[in-house]
C-alpha cells in the first residue's frame, strides 16, 4: 500500500512522501482559505468546514486560526467548542467525541472522547477546568 492509499483510508502515512505532496500542498491552501474567511459569518464558516472534514457534528464552533493537515481524516462529533489556535495533526484518522471544548492553542493528535475539556500539546484533559468547577456554584 503506497502513502497515498494509506491517507485516503486513515492509516498513518509518511507526510513527506511524493504522491502525498499535493494533498498536503492543498491542506496548506486551504487552511490559509480559512484564516482568510474569519470574517465570514458563522454560518459561511460551517459550510466551509463541512465540505472539508469527513464528519462534522452539530452545534460546532472554531475559534481563529484554525489548522489541519489532511481535513477528510477528521471527525468532529455534536457540540465542539474550540477556542483560538487550535491545530489538528491528522496523519490518522483523528475522531472527537461530543460535548468536548479546547482550549487556545491545543493541539490534538489522537482521537478524544466524549465529554471534556481538553489543552495542551498533545492535547489531554485540561486540569484547570476541573478545579473550577469544583469552587463554582449553580446560582438561581
Amino acid at each position: 500500500m503506497d502513502e497515498l492509499e494509506k491517507m485516503s483510508s486513515g492509516d498513518f502515512y509518511q507526510l513527506t512522501a511524493p504522491e502525498v505532496e499535493h494533498y498536503q500542498e492543498a491542506g496548506i491552501i486551504w487552511n490559509d482559505e480559512f484564516r482568510q474567511g474569519n470574517n465570514l459569518d458563522r454560518p459561511a464558516q460551517l459550510l466551509r468546514l463541512n465540505m472539508h472534514l469527513s464528519a462534522l457534528g452539530d452545534q460546532a464552533s472554531f475559534g481563529t486560526s484554525f489548522s489541519c493537515l489532511n481535513g477528510p481524516n477528521i471527525y468532529i462529533g455534536h457540540h465542539f467548542l474550540a477556542a483560538g489556535g487550535l491545530t489538528i495533526e491528522d496523519a490518522g484518522e483523528v475522531h472527537i467525541g461530543d460535548y468536548v471544548t479546547m482550549e487556545a492553542g491545543a493541539v490534538v493528535a489522537q482521537d478524544l472522547h466524549a465529554n471534556g475539556v481538553f489543552a495542551g500539546i498533545p492535547a489531554g484533559k485540561s486540569l484547570i477546568w476541573p478545579m473550577i468547577a469544583d469552587k463554582c456554584q449553580l446560582v438561581v
